[in-house]
């Protein structure tokens, strides 16, 4: 990502972590590059259905691509590939749980998005 086309989201941070829904800022390539503490709490409540089924470690979540987190990474891509797809929203199974993840492009102005906004709840236990 160019130095233009960056946006800083520090500022938003501290209000994000006042939001009680798990919520996931994730660059263009879709990886996480900040998690509010819902989300952090909520990924930490089933680290390891989450290890077993995606082999990803809650406490590592930043940096990881969301697409570790998705039982259909290829449908993540391509929804998040046309604008006019999202929101998507999409229910992912694994280990007996099911959660929600919905994507939201954060676009200030440009055609292309600089990065997504994401919602993770599980639903179903």
């Amino acid at each position: 990502m160019s130095a233009s086309s960056y946006v800083d989201f520090t500022p938003r941070q501290d209000a994000l972590d006042a939001v009680q829904t798990g919520v996931m800022l994730l660059d263009s390539a879709l990886r996480v590059t900040f998690a509010n503490d819902a989300a952090c709490e909520e990924l930490d409540r089933y680290r390891y259905a989450i290890d077993a089924a995606f082999g990803v470690d809650s406490d590592q979540i930043v940096g990881t691509p969301l697409t570790h987190l998705h039982d259909s990474p290829e449908r993540l891509n391509v929804a998040t590939r046309h604008p006019n797809t999202l929101p998507h929203t999409s229910r992912v199974v694994f280990e007996g749980l099911t959660a929600e993840i919905t994507i939201s492009s954060l676009n200030p102005g440009s055609h292309a998005p600089v990065g997504y906004l994401a919602t993770w709840n599980v639903l179903s236990v």
